[in-house]
């Protein structure tokens, strides 16, 4: 006889942005926004008992001030903070079954946990401010930084029953975890000049732009073993990166509707991760996944009509 099983997931909610502006002269302007987001739940039925997910949503606050000046030194500013607060977060668990026999595992569960689940709350609040200078003509300076704190508040993920999942390797976010690809700083920094020459030859511009991005998390799958000493390193967290990409960029190449961009990217060709294979708990060794190498291009561009 023919088993189904059937679900349904259904949910609504209104979502809204209130924006505020205020300019107290030509040069200035301040602001501040509030928004609600808000994401359905879902079913995922080979998830056996855990098999819906919840809504999610984010109230998001913000206040910044945007400014720009002239003079002999020609430029703007801009500064902002905000704050975001998750309800339900919807994240990714990795649970596997585990093993008859194996530490208290007495009643092995059919399959294991890997899906979306709530993991309760989470905030994320920062900075962001950023600078742009012409100190002289054909000289552009260009600098941002942006501080970012994203950790977990509260989970209401259930407690693992180690009867029937291999809980030491699950792999979820609880309270105080930071969440993944949240770097606390990021600081980029750009310089451009373009050459003093006449229109016949075009438009030559010279650039580079240095990055410093801070460690950060790309996933929790390696804590438990890091902490317990099996692994050297934690694997699941991303080193700092300092990347360097310079340009060249001609218009209008000598008075031709054509433009011509020459680049390099990573240009100290640094070794940096930028994820794992997140094998250890079935393979018995993760493996790195790197970033791009040093990298050149050219990209050539024909303006067809006026």
């Amino acid at each position: 006889k023919a088993c189904f099983r059937e679900f349904t997931q259904k949910s609504d909610k209104p979502t809204w942005t209130i924006d505020l502006a205020y300019k107290p002269v030509d040069a200035v302007m301040a602001y501040a926004k509030y928004s609600r987001g808000y994401r359905g739940g879902g079913v995922n039925q080979s998830n056996v008992g855990n098999e819906f997910w919840s809504p999610e949503k984010v109230d998001t606050y913000e206040l910044g001030v945007k400014t720009s000046f002239d003079g002999p030194i020609r430029g703007a500013f801009n500064v902002s903070g905000f704050y975001n607060n998750f309800q339900d977060q919807q994240i990714s668990v990795f649970i596997n079954a585990c093993t008859a026999g194996a530490g208290a595992c007495t009643t092995p569960a059919p399959v294991g946990i890997n899906g979306i689940q709530n993991v309760g709350k989470s905030t994320i609040k920062g900075i962001e401010a950023d600078l742009m200078l012409e100190p002289f003509d054909g000289f552009r300076f260009e600098a941002g930084y942006a501080y970012l704190d994203a950790k977990v508040k509260a989970s209401n993920v259930p407690a693992c029953d180690t009867a029937r999942y291999d809980c030491v390797n699950a792999v979820y976010l609880q309270s105080g975890d930071e969440l993944f690809y949240s770097p606390k700083h990021r600081l980029t920094v750009t310089g451009t000049y373009t050459l003093p020459l006449d229109e016949s030859i075009g438009r030559i511009a010279l650039g580079a732009t240095f990055v410093h991005t801070a460690k950060q998390y790309f996933s929790h799958n390696d804590d438990h073993a890091f902490s317990v000493g099996a692994i050297p390193f934690n694997a699941s967290r991303l080193a700092a990166t300092n990347l360097l990409t310079l340009n060249l960029n001609w218009s209008d190449v000598a008075g031709a509707p054509i433009d011509l961009a020459l680049f390099a990217t990573n240009v100290t060709n640094r070794k940096y991760r930028v994820a794992a294979s997140n094998s250890l708990a079935t393979l018995g060794a993760d493996y790195a996944i790197l970033g791009e190498p040093r990298m050149y291009g050219l990209r050539l561009k024909y303006k067809f009509g006026d």
